[in-house]
C-alpha cells in the first residue's frame, strides 16, 4: 500500500479542481472517503484555496490556490 503524505493529497486536489466538480469527482478522482474529503475542504476553505458555486454545487480552484498549487509542485518529493 503507498502512503500519500497530507501535502501530496492537497496538491491532488487542487489539480482535480482546475476544473470545476463535484464533491463525488474528487472524492473518486482523489481515492477519498467522504470523511476525509471534507476535512481537506474545510482546511482548503479555511485557507480560500477554492471557490463554490453553489447553483452548480461545483468547487473550483481560486487564484489562491493556483498559488498553493504551484508552491505544493515545487517541494521536492522525499521517498523512504
Amino acid at each position: 500500500m503507498v502512503y500519500r503524505s497530507k501535502h501530496e493529497i492537497l496538491k491532488n486536489i487542487l489539480e482535480t479542481i482546475q476544473t470545476p466538480k463535484t464533491k463525488t469527482d474528487i472524492m473518486y478522482e482523489n481515492k477519498l472517503s467522504y470523511a476525509q474529503l471534507v476535512a481537506y475542504l474545510k482546511y482548503l476553505l479555511a485557507n480560500e484555496l477554492y471557490d463554490y458555486d453553489a447553483d452548480y454545487a461545483r468547487y473550483r480552484i481560486s487564484d489562491e490556490g493556483k498559488t498553493m498549487l504551484k508552491r505544493l509542485k515545487d517541494l521536492p518529493k522525499i521517498d523512504f
